[in-house]
């Protein structure tokens, strides 16, 4: 049975171009475990791997020293690591230029930047193309990675493909010609069927986040408006039209426009005509999207007081469980909270945890970095949070300056 992403806010652009705090294709392997073990690691005995493995050291963690690796095979390599306590490798794919550059990054793994930036490119062009050659293989093909996000996981196979290789092409630089593929595909959409009506949501949302990640908010909030005119006010599968709007809104300091967008999504999610409706099915964890984006609007409006338990039922909340689809996690929305209320403190509390928790490459690194610019910062946040004194220790412990030939891969190539 299909069902609607209703209410899972997908901000590709704010994620892309603000925080680049983990790999995209891939799940954050290397966290710290929940248990507290011994501070030492072995790594397993037998391993079928090792003839892959081109560079290999030991690094300070927050949970010891362990052992890492760069292996790599053909157009694949990863990272991986044996935490300590366990007897078993964890695995980081180099799927991405983010993922390189934080371990570009990161002065623990200097024994590996050599042979890695043999397998990137000095300048991370080889790889920069290598991700391409493959996302536009899987879109041909059809055959897309395994979902990352509540759309990816809300589309069919080749939509999600689609989305995967718009994503790449963004990344790398190709922000027109990822707009184009994006804009190409919602025009061929009849909008007649309940799948076409979904997944031409789900690519007008896409195509917004777009724009918004290279600070064009203005263009991104009329092209939502104008598709939730189109698919018609009593469509449930509108709903997510109006949450990413409400949320653009409110991120770009259109305080009132964006309460009132919200609470009339609000009430049509609790209670819409089209509730029966196949594919309209209630996502866990969607309350959290709604109040994220309330909180942020009243306490643009200066109703501090109301907004409060609207941040607790984000800031609180249970982390939902859906085996099927990729819904934000409660720290993803967390940055949602701090980057759209302008809350420096807060945020500069929340990247350095990255760096304390993370066992090796934070993405915190990126943003850090001196040479690192944003074309999605319309509260001017960022400069207050670089300067952040506990954060910038936090940082020099362990973060590098890249090189100026890595620039350009860290900036997107713009």
């Amino acid at each position: 049975m299909t069902r609607a992403i209703v209410t899972g806010v997908t901000m590709i652009g704010a994620a892309l171009a603000a925080t680049p705090l983990a790999a995209q294709n891939a799940p954050p392997p290397l966290a710290p475990p929940a248990m507290v073990a011994p501070p030492v690691s072995t790594p397993p005995a037998e391993d079928p791997l090792a003839s892959f493995v081109i560079a290999r050291g030991e690094v300070e963690s927050p949970k010891g020293r362990m052992p890492v690796q760069l292996l790599v095979k053909g157009d694949d390599a990863a990272v991986r690591g044996v935490v300590p306590g366990e007897m078993r490798w964890r695995y980081l794919p180099i799927g991405d230029p983010d993922t390189a550059l934080r371990l570009l990054a990161d002065r623990r793994l200097a024994f590996l930047w050599e042979p890695l930036l043999a397998w990137t490119g000095p300048d991370l062009g080889l790889l920069r193309q290598r991700t391409i050659d493959k996302a536009e293989r899987a879109y041909a093909m059809a055959s897309p990675n395994a979902p990352t996000n509540s759309a990816d996981s809300t589309v069919r196979p080749p939509t999600r493909a689609l989305l995967q290789f718009a994503n790449v092409l963004y990344r790398a630089g190709y922000s027109d010609r990822a707009l184009k593929l994006v804009e190409d595909e919602r025009a061929k959409r009849t909008l007649k069927a309940n799948w076409d009506q979904m997944e031409w949501v789900i690519l007008t949302i896409r195509e917004g986040n777009l724009l918004i990640g290279l600070g064009r908010y203005d263009e991104a909030i009329r092209l939502l408006a104008e598709a939730r005119e189109r698919i018609g006010r009593e469509n449930v599968f509108g709903v997510n039209i109006d949450v990413n709007r409400a949320a653009g809104l409110a991120n770009v300091g259109r305080y009132a426009e964006a309460l009132a967008v919200i609470t009339e999504a609000r009430a049509q999610f609790d209670g819409g005509k089209e509730r029966g409706k196949r594919g309209a099915e209630k996502l866990d964890g969607s309350d959290r999207q709604f109040e994220w984006i309330r909180g942020c609007a009243l306490k643009g409006l200066g109703r501090a007081d109301e907004a409060r338990p609207a941040f607790a039922t984000v800031l609180n909340a249970p982390e939902p469980a859906d085996p099927f689809f990729k819904t934000e996690n409660n720290d993803q929305l967390r940055f949602r909270v701090y980057f759209c209320t302008r809350d420096s403190a807060a945020l500069a509390t929340y990247l350095k945890s990255d760096i304390d928790t993370s066992l090796i490459a934070p993405g915190s690194f990126l943003l850090l970095q001196p040479a690192w610019r944003t074309t999605n910062d319309p509260g001017k946040l960022y400069d207050a949070v670089r300067a952040d004194p506990g954060l910038r220790i936090a940082a020099a412990r362990w973060m590098r300056e890249l090189p100026p030939a890595l620039l350009p891969a860290l900036n997107y190539w713009r």
